[in-house]
């Protein structure tokens, strides 16, 4: 077994799964073969996310307050973790966050527009902060009860895709960032037409696709199948108004069709011309799908309601513009910052900051990375975004938001440490659409626009989400025998960032900033799955992970937990087994990736971590 070695000296603690054969537990405790050392106290840590009491305003301002002031604050962290990550949910709920309730609208007569929360602290501190929903939002599912305005029956609504995404602020041409919205049938269909009611900006060029594969084209179905071109779909002249497109003179069957547009007409939205926001990227006000005989009318297949009950649909990217009267309270509280760094919860020691950038402004996110500076409060790092992946961005996408955001911070706060990109649950690397040149690796591809654009020094850490008992085919899987323990190590060793493209981004280090067991804390399995999965996690490379500790069960339960869940394990729990290779024999597939794996640490120890300068350091925190 390899050892780690964390800041007070060495500590080894052996984890024996209750299997049926016996094993040989070799310890190897050499000092020159620590592959590589942390501190508890900075690596183990816990999360806030946002918090929901009830409907109003009062209701979850007092829910918030009640849960991080004692007794119930006191609770928690007799629960023993240290550091902590603050958690950013409005983005995964497509909505604009107003981290600070003053500043100013960029159409300040009409309270409308893109807002910009103020710099300046105050004597008031900031101990609530809420959404907005965004009313130009173009996806049916996503977290929260939101829906699509391309089917919602009202050609008065419309999507429209992020500004920032366009010439003016990625700096390249609108064909490199092109801007999708997909359509999900949900059943194979026979169809041969679109229409296309399109507002202001409108696509001069685009594609109308089909997708090939038979299983969805995101997560395990992304890049098994492809998007292609109906016969009669591209369209090079587009004039915007109601398009009814006949695709192709026989019909086939199809559930998920895209629309992939390149050029704009850059014609300004229902905002007015004023801001130039406004009249750049994509809009529509609705979709419709289905049948068009030879010379005879359109027959409509699309089920068009406001509410998740219409016809599926889902956009590259949404336009942050939205009014005061957005506001929803009954979505939960985003915490404030002045009361999470001031009620005792951070310990005092630094925390992880998220800034909102899929559905944000790059001046927002500066002014409030410069209001914690001026605050002086001990931010370890700040997290570029929540989930881009989950979101369906492209990389190039994030990417070039990544660079924006990343320049206006520095602006104002150049010693601030940037990274992400915040993966959602993940066992590996994050595959995305496969580019022109065969590239799937989402990481891959970020790194690589970042190199390309001389941003890769703005890139300081690698953060992604973990759930140890939901991988491997379904929520609880893992977790459910005990052969289970010898996964963990084989998913580890495969998250984007420890081999291959690690090399791309030396300055980086790994936190996961995110691991849930989903109600299962303290099963015998759940906890020394998470021990393990803490070791290897470390061994190779990793230098922090956060744990979600369920804070608003606590609360709303109003119960002292029993005895045996009052505390999580010990950041002491760090280590992980291995038979010796005489009892390797007849352990199956789990085993074999387990001795893999720890092959893999020892290649890595050779290649990587002879070399001081090659060395993978967990940075000391502001």
């Amino acid at each position: 077994m390899r050892w780690l070695a964390y800041s007070s000296g060495a500590y080894i603690v052996f984890l024996l799964a209750a299997a049926g054969n016996s094993q040989t537990v070799v310890v190897d405790a050499a000092p020159d073969h620590v592959v590589n050392s942390f501190s508890p106290a900075r690596a183990l840590g816990g999360a806030i996310d946002r918090l929901r009491g009830g409907p109003t305003k009062e209701e979850n301002e007092q829910h918030t307050e009640r849960l991080l002031t004692n007794p119930v604050l006191k609770e928690m962290l007799d629960a023993g973790w240290q550091t902590v990550t603050f958690r950013q949910n409005t983005e995964l709920m497509i909505e604009a966050w107003h981290w600070n309730a003053y500043g100013t609208w960029s159409n300040a007569a009409k309270q409308e527009g893109y807002f910009v929360g103020s710099a300046e602290p105050t004597d008031e501190k900031i101990r609530h902060s809420w959404a907005y929903p965004l009313p130009h939002r173009g996806a049916t599912l996503g977290d929260g009860n939101g829906w699509s305005r391309l089917t919602d029956g009202n050609l008065q609504s419309y999507w429209k895709s992020n500004p920032y995404l366009t010439q003016p602020y990625t700096g390249e041409d609108d064909s490199l960032h092109p801007q999708w919205v997909m359509i999900d049938l949900r059943s194979k269909v026979d169809v041969n037409a679109i229409r296309i009611a399109w507002a202001n900006p409108y696509a001069t060029r685009y594609i109308v696709q089909f997708w090939t594969g038979e299983l969805e084209p995101f997560y395990d179905g992304i890049n098994k199948g492809a998007w292609q071109a109906f016969p009669m779909g591209t369209i090079t002249n587009g004039t915007g108004g109601m398009a009814i497109l006949k695709l192709m003179n026989w019909k086939i069957p199809v559930r998920y069709l895209r629309i992939w547009m390149t050029h704009s007409s850059n014609t300004c939205d229902t905002h007015g011309r004023e801001d130039k926001r406004n009249c750049l990227g994509y809009a529509i006000n609705e979709l419709y799908v289905g049948q068009m005989p030879d010379g005879g009318q359109f027959t409509d297949i699309v089920k068009h309601l406001p509410s998740r009950e219409q016809t599926i649909t889902w956009p590259s990217s949404v336009d942050p513009w939205h009014t005061a009267s957005d506001l929803d309270y009954g979505r939960g509280d985003q915490i404030g910052f002045d009361f999470f760094f001031t009620c005792g919860v951070t310990r005092g020691l630094p925390a992880m900051i998220p800034i909102a950038i899929l559905y944000n402004n790059p001046e927002d996110a500066a002014n409030e990375i410069a209001y914690l500076y001026k605050r002086k409060y001990p931010i370890s790092g700040i997290e570029m975004g929540e989930e881009p992946d989950g979101q369906r961005v492209l990389p190039e996408d994030y990417a070039t938001l990544y660079l924006q955001f990343a320049k206006a911070i520095h602006n104002l706060t150049p010693e601030a440490p940037l990274g992400g990109p915040s993966f959602e649950g993940t066992e590996g690397d994050v595959d995305s659409w496969v580019d022109a040149n065969g590239r799937v690796s989402f990481f891959g591809r970020f790194v690589d626009y970042l190199k390309a654009h001389g941003g890769l020094n703005d890139f300081t850490f690698f953060s992604f989400e973990h759930y140890p008992c939901g991988a491997g085919g379904g929520e609880g899987k893992i977790c459910a025998d005990w052969s289970s323990l010898y996964w963990e190590p084989a998913y580890v060793n495969h998250f984007p960032g420890m081999e291959g493209q690690r090399a791309s981004a030396e300055s980086s280090v790994l936190y996961d900033r995110r691991q849930r067991f989903r109600g299962r804390w303290t099963g015998n399995r759940e906890t020394r799955t998470l021990a393990s999965r803490l070791c290897w996690f470390h061994a190779n490379g990793g230098c922090k992970r956060h744990l979600l500790f369920p804070l608003h069960c606590v609360s709303a339960r109003r119960r002292r937990l029993p005895a045996d869940r009052q505390r999580q394990p010990r950041a002491e729990l760090l280590a992980s087994i291995s038979g010796d290779a005489s009892n390797r024999e007849g352990m199956g597939t789990a085993h074999r990736r387990n001795s893999q794996t720890i092959q893999n640490i020892q290649r890595y120890q050779r290649q990587r971590w002879q070399h001081p300068s090659n060395c993978l350091h967990c940075p000391a925190s502001r």
